[in-house]
C-alpha cells in the first residue's frame, strides 16, 4: 500500500480496473500528485469527476511572453502563488511549458489555486503560429488562469481525524531535464 500516488502525464490509457482502483484509492484517503497536458485524454475523466475539475480547451499563453526573453508564447508564466499554503513563501517567477488551464467547482474539497497566471493570459484553442490573440465569443478564456490547484478534505478514519490532499498542475512536461532551469 502507497500513500501517495504520482499520475504524471500517462502516455497509455488506463484499463477500467485500474481507474476503478484509484477511484477507491482516492476513497480511502489516498494523496495523488496529477500531472496533466493540453490535449491529453479524457481517460482520467472519472478522477477529475471526483474533484468537480474541468480542464479548459486550449493551451495557456502570455501576450507577454517576449519581454521576459520567450519567443514562444506558450508558456505559462507564474508570478503569483496561493499565500496559506506550501508556497507561501515562495516568491520566484516559474515558466510552464504548454500548460492547461483548471476551473474547480464546488464540491466536498476544498479548492485552493495554487499556480494562478497573468492577466494578459488566455486559452489558445487555434494553432501557435504567427501573431496570436484572444479571441471573444469562442472557447477561449482570458486570464487570470489556474493551471495548479490543491483539493484537501478531513477524512475520519477510525474515529482518527486526518487530512487527505490531492494535487493538480495543468502541466507535466515542465519537470523534464529540458525546461527544470525555469
Amino acid at each position: 500500500s502507497s500513500d501517495l500516488l504520482v499520475i504524471a502525464t500517462p502516455k497509455t490509457h488506463l484499463l477500467d480496473n485500474e481507474i476503478v482502483q484509484l477511484l477507491t484509492f482516492v476513497k480511502q484517503g489516498g494523496k495523488i500528485l496529477w500531472f496533466r497536458d493540453p490535449g491529453e485524454s479524457d481517460r482520467l475523466q472519472p478522477l477529475a469527476k471526483s474533484l468537480n475539475i474541468k480542464f479548459l480547451a486550449g493551451m495557456v499563453v502570455d501576450a507577454m511572453s517576449y519581454k521576459i526573453g520567450l519567443e514562444n508564447p506558450s508558456f505559462a508564466i507564474i508570478t503569483r502563488y496561493q499565500k496559506d499554503n506550501f508556497l507561501k513563501s515562495f516568491t520566484e517567477t516559474t515558466l510552464f511549458p504548454q500548460a492547461t488551464a483548471i476551473e474547480a467547482s464546488k464540491s466536498t474539497w476544498q479548492a485552493k489555486p495554487l499556480l494562478i497566471t497573468q492577466k494578459r493570459s488566455w486559452t489558445e484553442t487555434g494553432a501557435i503560429k504567427d501573431k496570436i490573440r484572444f479571441d471573444e465569443n469562442t472557447l477561449e478564456v482570458a486570464g487570470p488562469l489556474n493551471i495548479g490547484y490543491s483539493f484537501e478534505r478531513q477524512l475520519t478514519n477510525n474515529k482518527l481525524p486526518r487530512q487527505q490532499r490531492i494535487i493538480v498542475i495543468g502541466d507535466g512536461d515542465f519537470l523534464s531535464n529540458r525546461y527544470l532551469g525555469n
